[in-house]
């Protein structure tokens, strides 16, 4: 059995829906049927059921979720006790005719919403028009995690009005709950 995803439309099909956008920068943030000036996402990762995307502006654009652990069935001496990996993913990329910059930032929170741990990744991406998969794993981490924030955006690396930015679509964090479970299963 596959791990469930825990985010709220984690590839743009339903365009912002479950996020909250705190950047909205140059013509702000945009949802993609298929991602416009770049490979078709399906040609790298064939997994994927559609080309959906999210992309960005000139200006910075950044969105987040906060995944209440408890809530979607993880309960909180289970992470404390046997502190299971976390594991995030999504891909990201550029079109052909403009670079782009991307944020990724994963925080782990405790029940007052500070940070026991965090993983950041920022890269800036060639005017090639392919997609990159970005992993980051929570494996030894402190105790009382009850939240995970996921946030994540960029923008373009030329300045050009419209939505010439990052794409990021196929976004995913999973909770190991050992036995072949679902993250959601735990007890």
């Amino acid at each position: 059995m596959g791990k469930k995803n825990l985010l709220q439309n984690p590839c743009a099909i339903d365009g912002m829906a479950g996020w909250e956008v705190t950047w909205n920068g140059g013509d702000g943030w945009k949802a993609e049927h298929s991602a416009l000036g770049c490979r078709p996402f399906k040609e790298a990762n064939p997994e994927a059921k559609d080309d959906a995307c999210w992309t960005t502006s000139y200006g910075l654009c950044m969105k987040k979720q906060t995944i209440d652990l408890e809530f979607a069935g993880i309960v909180g001496d289970y992470l404390d006790d046997q502190r299971p990996e976390i594991r995030v993913t999504e891909w990201c990329g550029s079109r052909y005719d403009a670079g782009s910059e991307y944020h990724l930032l994963v925080r782990l929170l405790n029940s007052d919403l500070e940070t026991v741990d965090k993983r950041e990744v920022t890269k800036t991406l060639p005017a090639d028009g392919q997609w990159h998969k970005v992993e980051k794993a929570f494996i030894i981490y402190g105790p009382g995690v009850r939240f995970i924030e996921y946030s994540h955006g960029g923008k373009d690396t030329c300045y050009w009005a419209g939505h010439f930015g990052v794409k990021i679509t196929c976004s995913s964090v999973t909770v190991a709950t050992g036995s072949g479970q679902d993250s959601s299963s735990s007890s």
